[in-house]
Protein backbone atom coordinates (compact mmCIF):
# COMPACT_ATOMS: atom_id res chain seq x y z
CA UNK A 1 0.00 0.00 0.00
CA UNK A 2 1.07 3.17 -1.03
CA UNK A 3 0.53 6.00 1.50
CA UNK A 4 0.17 10.00 0.57
CA UNK A 5 3.62 12.14 1.88
CA UNK A 6 1.72 13.33 4.70
CA UNK A 7 1.37 10.28 6.35
CA UNK A 8 3.85 10.23 9.25
CA UNK A 9 2.60 6.83 10.66
CA UNK A 10 0.49 4.25 9.91
CA UNK A 11 0.06 0.84 11.98
CA UNK A 12 -2.19 -2.38 12.14
CA UNK A 13 -2.52 -4.35 15.22
CA UNK A 14 -4.64 -7.48 15.77
CA UNK A 15 -4.58 -10.22 18.54
CA UNK A 16 -2.00 -8.19 20.42
CA UNK A 17 0.39 -7.90 17.95
CA UNK A 18 1.62 -5.61 15.24
CA UNK A 19 0.59 -6.59 11.30
CA UNK A 20 1.47 -3.44 9.50
CA UNK A 21 3.30 -0.44 10.24
CA UNK A 22 4.54 2.15 7.91
CA UNK A 23 6.49 5.13 8.98
CA UNK A 24 8.91 6.73 6.71
CA UNK A 25 10.68 8.70 8.77
CA UNK A 26 12.42 7.98 12.41
CA UNK A 27 9.87 9.44 15.34
CA UNK A 28 8.79 7.75 18.70
CA UNK A 29 5.31 10.24 19.45
CA UNK A 30 3.08 11.66 17.46
CA UNK A 31 0.43 14.64 18.52
CA UNK A 32 -3.15 13.22 18.39
CA UNK A 33 -4.60 16.98 18.28
CA UNK A 34 -8.54 16.34 18.82
CA UNK A 35 -8.32 12.65 18.75
CA UNK A 36 -7.16 12.93 22.64
CA UNK A 37 -11.04 13.60 23.35
CA UNK A 38 -10.74 9.52 23.31
CA UNK A 39 -8.57 9.40 26.09
CA UNK A 40 -10.90 11.16 28.57
CA UNK A 41 -13.41 9.08 27.90
CA UNK A 42 -11.28 5.80 28.80
CA UNK A 43 -10.87 8.16 32.08
CA UNK A 44 -14.07 8.81 32.37
CA UNK A 45 -14.40 4.73 31.89
CA UNK A 46 -11.77 4.38 35.00
CA UNK A 47 -13.42 6.69 37.04
CA UNK A 48 -17.03 4.76 36.94
CA UNK A 49 -15.53 1.84 37.66
CA UNK A 50 -13.68 2.52 40.04
CA UNK A 51 -16.51 4.60 41.40
CA UNK A 52 -14.98 8.09 41.28
CA UNK A 53 -18.01 9.19 39.43
CA UNK A 54 -21.32 7.59 40.25
CA UNK A 55 -23.28 7.92 36.98
CA UNK A 56 -22.42 9.65 33.42
CA UNK A 57 -26.72 11.33 34.22
CA UNK A 58 -25.11 12.92 37.34
CA UNK A 59 -25.34 17.08 37.11
CA UNK A 60 -21.52 18.41 36.50
CA UNK A 61 -22.01 20.20 39.93
CA UNK A 62 -21.76 17.23 42.17
CA UNK A 63 -18.40 17.12 40.72
CA UNK A 64 -17.39 20.97 39.70
CA UNK A 65 -19.41 22.76 42.57
CA UNK A 66 -17.54 26.13 41.39
CA UNK A 67 -19.31 25.74 37.99
CA UNK A 68 -22.02 28.26 37.44
CA UNK A 69 -25.41 27.05 38.34
CA UNK A 70 -26.63 27.44 34.59
CA UNK A 71 -24.24 25.15 33.84
CA UNK A 72 -23.90 22.60 36.85
CA UNK A 73 -27.68 21.55 36.15
CA UNK A 74 -26.32 19.57 32.94
CA UNK A 75 -25.80 15.60 33.18
CA UNK A 76 -22.20 14.80 32.54
CA UNK A 77 -23.41 12.72 29.71
CA UNK A 78 -24.48 15.84 27.34
CA UNK A 79 -20.69 17.17 28.35
CA UNK A 80 -19.50 13.86 26.73
CA UNK A 81 -21.86 13.70 23.94
CA UNK A 82 -21.25 17.66 22.47
CA UNK A 83 -25.03 18.25 23.39
CA UNK A 84 -24.57 20.41 26.22
CA UNK A 85 -25.92 23.67 24.32
CA UNK A 86 -23.24 26.15 25.79
CA UNK A 87 -22.41 28.75 23.39
CA UNK A 88 -18.45 28.43 23.15
CA UNK A 89 -17.68 30.89 21.11
CA UNK A 90 -15.73 28.45 18.34
CA UNK A 91 -14.91 25.07 18.01
CA UNK A 92 -11.48 25.53 19.45
CA UNK A 93 -11.24 27.84 22.18
CA UNK A 94 -7.62 28.20 22.52
CA UNK A 95 -7.60 30.40 26.13
CA UNK A 96 -9.86 26.97 27.53
CA UNK A 97 -7.63 25.03 29.79
CA UNK A 98 -8.74 23.09 31.93
CA UNK A 99 -7.49 25.19 35.16
CA UNK A 100 -9.52 27.94 33.20
CA UNK A 101 -12.72 26.83 31.77
CA UNK A 102 -14.86 27.29 35.16
CA UNK A 103 -14.00 31.59 35.54
CA UNK A 104 -14.19 31.40 30.83
CA UNK A 105 -17.84 30.54 31.34
CA UNK A 106 -18.39 32.88 34.80
CA UNK A 107 -16.21 36.07 33.23
CA UNK A 108 -17.27 36.10 29.79
CA UNK A 109 -20.71 35.33 30.67
CA UNK A 110 -21.76 32.38 28.55
CA UNK A 111 -25.16 31.22 28.08
CA UNK A 112 -26.99 28.45 26.98
CA UNK A 113 -28.02 28.62 23.52
CA UNK A 114 -31.04 27.18 21.88
CA UNK A 115 -29.34 23.92 20.75
CA UNK A 116 -29.15 21.99 23.93
CA UNK A 117 -29.16 18.29 23.37
CA UNK A 118 -28.07 18.46 19.65
CA UNK A 119 -24.79 17.41 18.65
CA UNK A 120 -22.45 20.62 17.96
CA UNK A 121 -19.08 20.44 17.97
CA UNK A 122 -17.65 22.55 20.38
CA UNK A 123 -15.16 22.35 23.50
CA UNK A 124 -17.54 20.71 26.05
CA UNK A 125 -14.61 18.46 26.29
CA UNK A 126 -12.90 20.99 28.35
CA UNK A 127 -15.63 20.63 30.90
CA UNK A 128 -14.71 16.78 31.18
CA UNK A 129 -11.08 17.56 31.90
CA UNK A 130 -11.74 19.96 34.92
CA UNK A 131 -14.19 16.64 36.07
CA UNK A 132 -11.49 14.32 35.85
CA UNK A 133 -8.71 16.55 37.33
CA UNK A 134 -11.46 17.05 40.37
CA UNK A 135 -12.12 13.65 41.13
CA UNK A 136 -9.04 12.16 40.45
CA UNK A 137 -7.16 15.16 42.45
CA UNK A 138 -4.33 15.27 40.19
CA UNK A 139 -3.66 16.45 36.50
CA UNK A 140 -5.26 14.18 33.88
CA UNK A 141 -1.08 14.29 32.80
CA UNK A 142 -0.49 12.65 36.12
CA UNK A 143 -3.07 10.47 36.65
CA UNK A 144 -3.41 9.12 32.91
CA UNK A 145 0.08 7.64 32.79
CA UNK A 146 0.04 6.76 36.55
CA UNK A 147 -2.90 4.20 35.78
CA UNK A 148 -1.82 3.06 32.09
CA UNK A 149 2.00 2.43 32.97
CA UNK A 150 1.39 -0.71 34.39
CA UNK A 151 -0.01 -2.26 30.96
CA UNK A 152 3.09 -1.15 29.22
CA UNK A 153 2.32 1.90 27.74
CA UNK A 154 5.08 4.43 27.50
CA UNK A 155 4.11 8.36 29.31
CA UNK A 156 1.66 10.35 27.24
CA UNK A 157 3.20 13.94 26.65
CA UNK A 158 0.89 17.47 26.49
CA UNK A 159 1.64 19.67 24.27
CA UNK A 160 0.92 23.42 25.43
CA UNK A 161 0.01 22.01 28.95
CA UNK A 162 -3.68 20.94 28.19
CA UNK A 163 -5.97 18.69 26.22
CA UNK A 164 -8.39 20.56 24.55
CA UNK A 165 -6.82 22.73 21.54
CA UNK A 166 -3.13 21.22 21.20
CA UNK A 167 -3.46 18.21 22.19
CA UNK A 168 -1.71 15.16 23.89
CA UNK A 169 1.70 13.25 21.87
CA UNK A 170 1.52 9.19 22.26
CA UNK A 171 3.49 6.72 21.19
CA UNK A 172 1.42 4.79 18.55
CA UNK A 173 1.73 1.29 20.53
CA UNK A 174 0.15 3.42 23.62
CA UNK A 175 -3.07 3.27 21.42
CA UNK A 176 -2.76 0.04 20.36
CA UNK A 177 -2.46 -1.63 23.68
CA UNK A 178 -5.53 0.76 24.95
CA UNK A 179 -7.76 -0.68 21.93
CA UNK A 180 -7.11 -4.37 23.44
CA UNK A 181 -8.17 -3.13 26.86
CA UNK A 182 -10.91 -1.78 25.39
CA UNK A 183 -12.36 -5.05 24.11
CA UNK A 184 -11.46 -6.86 27.33
CA UNK A 185 -14.05 -4.39 28.68
CA UNK A 186 -16.31 -5.23 25.85
CA UNK A 187 -16.00 -8.43 26.54
CA UNK A 188 -17.14 -8.37 30.12
CA UNK A 189 -13.65 -7.59 31.84
CA UNK A 190 -14.41 -4.54 34.44
CA UNK A 191 -11.23 -4.24 35.88
CA UNK A 192 -10.01 -1.53 34.81
CA UNK A 193 -12.75 0.14 32.75
CA UNK A 194 -16.71 0.33 33.09
CA UNK A 195 -17.77 -2.60 30.39
CA UNK A 196 -21.32 -0.86 30.62
CA UNK A 197 -19.54 2.27 29.66
CA UNK A 198 -17.65 1.00 27.19
CA UNK A 199 -20.21 -0.86 25.20
CA UNK A 200 -22.03 2.86 24.93
CA UNK A 201 -18.82 3.97 23.07
CA UNK A 202 -19.56 1.65 20.49
CA UNK A 203 -23.57 2.92 20.03
CA UNK A 204 -24.25 6.29 18.75
CA UNK A 205 -26.01 8.56 21.54
CA UNK A 206 -25.55 11.69 19.36
CA UNK A 207 -26.37 12.35 15.74
CA UNK A 208 -23.29 13.51 15.11
CA UNK A 209 -22.07 16.20 12.55
CA UNK A 210 -19.12 18.02 11.37
CA UNK A 211 -16.44 18.03 10.97
CA UNK A 212 -17.05 13.94 10.68
CA UNK A 213 -20.14 13.96 9.59
CA UNK A 214 -20.70 10.53 11.17
CA UNK A 215 -22.39 10.11 14.29
CA UNK A 216 -20.88 10.53 18.22
CA UNK A 217 -20.77 8.78 21.53
CA UNK A 218 -18.90 9.73 24.82
CA UNK A 219 -16.28 11.97 23.07
CA UNK A 220 -15.88 8.79 20.15
CA UNK A 221 -17.20 9.04 16.25
CA UNK A 222 -19.38 6.23 15.31
CA UNK A 223 -19.03 5.63 11.48
CA UNK A 224 -22.29 5.21 9.23
CA UNK A 225 -20.07 3.33 6.82
CA UNK A 226 -21.02 -0.63 7.75
CA UNK A 227 -17.64 -1.49 6.53
CA UNK A 228 -15.72 0.60 9.36
CA UNK A 229 -16.81 -1.80 12.27
CA UNK A 230 -15.89 -0.38 15.19
CA UNK A 231 -15.40 3.73 16.61
CA UNK A 232 -12.38 6.34 16.27
CA UNK A 233 -10.89 8.84 17.44
CA UNK A 234 -10.13 11.74 15.03
CA UNK A 235 -8.02 15.17 15.32
CA UNK A 236 -6.80 17.98 12.89
CA UNK A 237 -4.25 17.12 10.17
CA UNK A 238 -6.23 13.32 9.69
CA UNK A 239 -5.11 11.65 12.77
CA UNK A 240 -6.81 8.47 13.28
CA UNK A 241 -7.38 6.12 15.89
CA UNK A 242 -9.61 2.80 14.69
CA UNK A 243 -10.78 0.17 17.49
CA UNK A 244 -13.09 -2.50 15.92
CA UNK A 245 -15.95 -3.53 17.75
CA UNK A 246 -16.33 -7.42 16.41
CA UNK A 247 -12.54 -8.36 15.48
CA UNK A 248 -9.43 -7.90 17.55
CA UNK A 249 -8.46 -5.17 15.04
CA UNK A 250 -7.06 -1.49 16.01
CA UNK A 251 -5.58 0.82 13.46
CA UNK A 252 -3.64 4.12 13.78
CA UNK A 253 -2.69 7.10 11.59
CA UNK A 254 -0.58 9.96 12.30
CA UNK A 255 0.00 12.86 9.81
CA UNK A 256 1.25 16.54 9.61
CA UNK A 257 -0.59 18.86 10.51
CA UNK A 258 -0.14 21.27 7.63
CA UNK A 259 -3.62 20.87 6.59
CA UNK A 260 -7.21 19.00 7.56
CA UNK A 261 -6.30 16.05 5.05
CA UNK A 262 -9.19 14.31 4.96
CA UNK A 263 -8.05 11.70 2.59
CA UNK A 264 -6.76 10.15 5.47
CA UNK A 265 -10.07 8.84 5.99
CA UNK A 266 -10.23 6.44 2.23
CA UNK A 267 -6.20 5.41 4.17
CA UNK A 268 -8.42 4.35 7.46
CA UNK A 269 -10.99 2.57 4.95
CA UNK A 270 -8.45 0.89 3.40
CA UNK A 271 -6.65 -0.22 5.98
CA UNK A 272 -9.54 -1.88 7.27
CA UNK A 273 -10.62 -3.57 4.23
CA UNK A 274 -6.93 -4.91 3.96
CA UNK A 275 -6.32 -6.13 7.80
CA UNK A 276 -9.59 -8.12 7.58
Amino acid sequence: MEFASNILHGSVWREGKPIFEYQPEAGEIFNMASATKSLKSLMIANALQTGLITSIDDPVKIYLPSLPSRFGCIPLQSFLTMTSGIDWPSPQTPAIESSEVVEFLTINKIRIADHQGHFVYKPDSAVVLKLLEAVYGNTIENAFNHLFRPYGLEPIELDGGFWEYQGASSAPKNLHILAGLIRQALAGDGSLFSPGYIRGCFQMQADGGAPEHDGYSYLWWVPDDTKLDGIYAAGFGGQYWFVSQYTDLSIVIFSTQDGPHPENRIWLKELVKSSK
